[in-house]
């Protein structure tokens, strides 16, 4: 019998930095996700209606499916980078900066699928109310070295396209928007 953690766990720290003139870093922790956790739940859905964005509906969706499913999912992992440094089993939904969605060994073993990957949108490339900047970047890296004997795989939306090549992904020539990484 697996024992599940009912809570958020700490997986990392990573940096980001501040935007402006002076870009100090700023150090962020990465927390996996526990679908089964009311809290973490209520954590995404508190990010949901923070954003209004469509990845995040679809992150705070699959782990309520995840959750109602009752069957724990080696391959479906949920990640969030938040500014909190500490209490991980009550995440506070103003306090993340991205989440993702990813699935192990899909399309097939030794693989990492990203599903969904979302910045706040405050501060993405662009928006006027940037305070942080490299937080995509970051997060992105975060996978590629956390998964780095596997092939990262994705599709993406038009817009994002050149982030992702940016960040060393390459085009599959027969599908478009499917993109990978090997390490």
């Amino acid at each position: 019998m697996n024992n599940i953690s009912f809570n958020g766990k700490f997986v990392s720290n990573i940096n980001i930095k501040k935007a402006g003139a002076i870009a100090n870093e700023f150090k962020t922790s990465i927390v996996e996700i526990n679908p089964y956790s009311k809290n973490d739940l209520k954590t995404l859905l508190e990010v949901h209606e923070l954003w209004r964005g469509h990845f995040s509906r679809l992150v705070y969706e699959e782990a309520v499916k995840t959750s109602i499913d009752k069957i724990f999912s080696e391959e479906n992992k949920f990640f969030v980078m938040t500014m909190q440094r500490g209490n991980f089993d009550v995440l506070d939904g103003n306090d993340i900066f991205a989440e993702a969605k990813i699935i192990l060994n899909k399309p097939e073993k030794n693989y990492v699928y990203i599903d969904y990957l979302q910045v706040n949108p405050e501060d993405v490339y662009g928006s006027n109310y940037r305070v942080y900047k490299n937080i995509g970047t970051s997060f992105l890296n975060f996978f590629k070295e956390n998964f780095n004997r596997k092939t990262i795989h994705l599709h993406t939306i038009e817009s994002a396209r050149t982030f992702y090549i940016k960040n060393g992904f390459q085009q599959d020539p027969k599908v478009s928007d499917h993109l990978y990484f090997k390490a």
